[in-house]
This record gives C-alpha cells, structure tokens and sequence, in this order.
C-alpha cells in the first residue's frame, strides 16, 4: 500500500486545490513499528491531527480509532508510528516518525485514542549541561552538539560564519542553549528528520540561501479566516546595552532601525584612521521614535547589534497575523513557507505571508489544514 501512493509527493496540490478539491479522496497511511495498519485498522480510523511547529517544540500526533467491537490492542509507549498525508489522487506525503507518549480509551462508543510526538528529539537534548565557548563560530556550535547526538547538521551559510568570542551554558540544555542562540540571531533551531537544522527566521529560505518557492492560494479554497494588526507592539527602533570588557567602564548602546537593519560590509583596505573614525562616530538619532529597550546587557557591541537585529525583525514581522483553515489539506505545507494569498482584503493580499505553523487533520469531513501565517519581513 505505501509503495502504490507514497510516490507522487506534491505535484498535483496546488493545481487540484485551487480548483476547489472537487473529486479528490483524503489518503491516510500510518505504520507502527514498521507494520503498515491493514486494511481493518485503517477503516476504524475517526481522525488524524498533526501539528507541524517550527523550533524545539515537539510535532504532535493524534490518531482516533474506533473499537466499537472492542478488539483493540492497548499500543506500547515505546512503539514508533510513521504517518502519510495526502491524496489517492496526488499521491501521499511523508509527515515524519514519531513516539507515542499516551493513550486514552473512553466510550461509549469506545474509542482508543494514541498521543505521540516527533521521535527526532534525543533525550539528552533536554538534560542540564555545563560548558564554555570560546573563539569559535555559530556554526561549529551547532555541528558539535549536532554530532554528540548523532544529528546531521544543517546551518544557513551566513549564520554559520558568525563568530562566538565567548559564551557560557550554564545548567542549561543544550537544546535549551540553542534556543539561545537562535533568539539572538533571529534563526530557528529544530530538530527534522534525523537533521540539526539552523537557519534564518521568517525570511523563506533554504538552508543554502536560496528562496524557497512561493504558494499561492485563493479564498475559494479556505473556509474560515482571521486578520490582526497590531500598533501596540509597532516600534520603531530597538536599543541594545553592551559593556566593553574592561573594569570600570560604562555601558554603551546601539540602536537598530529601519537605516541601519542590515549590517554594512566592511572594506578590508579601510585605512586605520578610518577606522577609528568610524568607531567614533555619532550614534544614530532616535529622537521622536518609539523605541523598545532589551533587558539584556551584551558583552560586545557586536552581540549587542546582533540582537537588537534580531528583536527588530520579530517586531515587524509579529505585527500582522494571518491564520486561515484550508478545506482542501495541503500535505506539501511546512513552516517556513512562503504564501500569497488573493480574494481577501487588499491589506491581507498585499502581505507576503510566512507560514509559522501547520495543523492537518483528517477525519470521515474530509482532509483541512489550518495555517498560521506571519508577516515576511522584506529586506531590501
């Protein structure tokens, strides 16, 4: 069963959606411990939820059985499940092992409820630990904690360069410490598919820099919708405390803003006294702009650049939020997505949308994902 619709992947979902879904028949395949549920299993089958998140926080699984005749076994909490979504029509998409965690039984009518999250999480991920880095690089981070749990790792081009003078993990996790890492540097850490993946926040982009390709969708294939803007939280600027490394000294500060977002490249053939110009000059004016100030102080003025950068982008790109329920499931969808969207208010269609997170689920109604979406921050 899986070789006959496991094969298609994604070829015929946008085509097929945005004309409505009409004729198109959801396909579920699910295996547990490597044993494909027959054909009995699968016809008990009430409803399958899945949460696709971005980050460290664990994708969830649901599966609803019916046991009307009582002949269910209770699953092990040890056992794996691997799930498919899609369509007979389209062909099926691999949405990823996970554990299963709990279990429900409840009636009547009797159904078995199965609980699991995403296997790829290694439990020491989440264990406290004690280390220093010093003189070293974003991306050899990551690759080092990456191969202590036997993860391949994947860092985007330019956050992997980015050099780390000196940071401490203090009982903290390393997934924990990682978190960190991408909070500062406006990246998403996350665990897929047996892959360490480091990359950008909200930009839709691959892991090599290169766009990934935009999905359009038209309000005749969502059902239900919600648009949000927010003024509250629409600053301006963000200013950053740093305290250079000598006793005594007082604190300094930098300021990002819409001028100064994006670092400028620096010419190797500056002259010293350029330099030292540069490191003089006056700090940018932010009279008059509704300002946000971290509560972090920085050890450097290039940390402390590198997270007011950061909590500018999220800033902007939380200050509109789009979540729609498609009625025709899009199994092809994942974080990180980019989205256009046409037939909905000109302000929702002139956003390009980035997807946060996805929730599938399927059930005898037919095959919906629910989107949430957030604003994609445009870098000039």
């Amino acid at each position: 069963m899986l070789e006959k619709i496991a094969n298609t992947a994604t070829r015929l979902f946008e085509k097929l959606t945005n004309a409505g879904g009409n004729h198109m028949t959801p396909a579920v395949v699910l295996s547990i411990d490597g044993q494909a549920f027959g054909t009995q299993t699968m016809s008990r089958i009430i409803d399958v939820t899945l949460d696709d998140k971005r980050g460290f926080e664990a994708d969830e699984l649901t599966i609803t059985l019916s046991d009307y005749d009582g002949a269910l076994a209770i699953p092990s909490t040890d056992s794996m499940v691997k799930v498919w979504l899609g369509y007979v029509e389209t062909g099926v998409v691999y949405k990823g092992e996970y554990k299963i965690t709990g279990f429900e039984h409840s009636g009547a009518p009797d159904q078995l409820r199965i609980s699991a999250v995403a296997a790829d999480m290694a439990a020491g991920l989440t264990e406290q630990q004690e280390k220093t880095w010093s003189k070293t690089t974003l991306g050899a981070i990551v690759e080092t904690i990456a191969k202590k749990y036997s993860y391949t790792p994947k860092v985007h081009k330019d956050l992997a360069k980015i050099s780390i003078d000196h940071m401490t993990q203090t009982n903290e996790s390393d997934a924990s410490f990682l978190m960190r890492l991408a909070d500062q540097n406006d990246a998403i850490a996350t665990i897929k598919q047996q892959h360490m993946l480091f990359m950008p926040a909200g930009q839709g982009q691959t892991l090599s820099g290169e766009a990934i390709p935009t999905v359009n969708i038209t309000r005749l294939t969502g059902d239900q919708h919600r648009f949000t803007y927010n003024t509250a939280d629409n600053f301006n600027a963000v200013k950053a405390y740093y305290q250079p490394d000598k006793k005594g000294s007082a604190r300094q500060h930098v300021i990002i803003n819409a001028d100064n977002l994006e670092p400028k490249k620096q010419d190797k053939k500056k002259t010293k006294d350029k330099a030292k110009a540069e490191k003089t000059e006056t700090p940018i004016n932010s009279d008059g702009e509704k300002t946000k100030t971290l509560r972090h102080l920085y050890a450097s003025k290039a940390t402390a650049e590198r997270g007011a950068r950061a909590a500018y982008k999220k800033l902007k790109r939380g200050r509109a939020v789009f979540s729609i329920s498609l009625a025709v499931g899009r199994p092809d969808l994942a974080p990180e997505t980019p989205i256009e969207v046409t037939g909905f208010k000109p302000e929702i269609d002139a956003e390009t949308w980035i997807v946060a997170k996805v929730s599938h689920s399927v059930s005898d109604g037919g095959y919906v994902s629910g989107l949430e979406l957030e604003a994609l921050l445009k870098l000039e």
